[in-house]
């Protein structure tokens, strides 16, 4: 996974050259100078990852916040992107906070506290679906 970091502006992701960032504009990533935080974490997926254990929980992290950007809009109006454990899968994002058939940004800016062991999980449900593909950003604090 990329390094990213989030702020009250948008997403930046770590860019090639040192001290370098590239920041989402809505349509592509262009430079931005900005530093990069370790508790941040970049997810590309497709219409066809199906589940992505992402990381395990341990108890005493917090996710801060939580971005789906669809890149390539999901061709079935059916399909579903969702966020969150393996004992609550849409707890961040579910399946109608977002519209994977729309180039769009979705965001999730509470604050999830997990007090015992989990895991960290993104399921792709594609229904129908034989395009689309997106980027899961969300940064987690230890």
């Amino acid at each position: 996974m990329s390094q990213l970091r989030l702020s009250p502006s948008g997403p930046f992701i770590r860019g090639s050259v040192p001290g370098q960032a590239l920041v989402w504009t809505g349509t592509e990533w262009v430079p931005a100078l900005v530093p990069s935080s370790e508790d941040a974490r970049v997810v590309p997926f497709t219409f066809s990852s199906g589940i992505l254990a992402l990381e395990p929980l341990f108890g005493g992290e917090t996710l801060y916040r939580a971005d789906l950007l669809f890149e390539t809009p999901f061709d079935d109006p059916l399909a579903t992107v969702t966020f969150g454990t393996a004992t609550s899968p849409s707890l961040v994002l579910g399946p109608t906070d977002s519209d994977p058939t729309v180039s769009d940004q979705y965001e999730s800016l509470g604050l999830f506290p997990f007090t015992a062991p989990d895991t960290l999980l993104l399921t792709v449900t594609p229904a129908g679906a034989t395009m689309g593909s997106g980027i899961l950003l969300y940064e987690l604090r230890r």
